[in-house]
């Protein structure tokens, strides 16, 4: 999905005049790219969204984790939010 959204926003946005510039790939996306330009775009796309994936799926294993432990939820972050609002604390 993040892929797509890559791809629709570096056609609509040239299509309405604005060049796109990726400064440390060193590429630049005007609308009248070539193959080869669409193909780099789909690729880092498709890394892009891959790298997303991992970081939630470690995300969830690390709160699994913290779960078994009796970790999360942070019970003193949830009291310090709270004693913003109220009296009582959560545990």
């Amino acid at each position: 999905m993040l892929a797509a959204s890559y791809i629709t926003l570096l056609v609509f946005l040239p299509a309405r005049g604005a060049d796109i510039d990726f400064m440390k790939e060193g590429l630049v996306f005007t609308g009248d790219d070539s193959p080869i330009a669409n193909l780099m775009l789909s690729v880092m796309g498709a890394f892009a969204e891959f790298e997303q994936v991992l970081i939630r799926e470690r995300q969830r294993e690390g709160i699994a984790l913290a779960k078994q432990r009796g970790a999360y939820p942070p019970v003193n972050l949830l009291n310090q939010l709270y004693r913003k609002v109220g009296d009582t604390d959560f545990c």
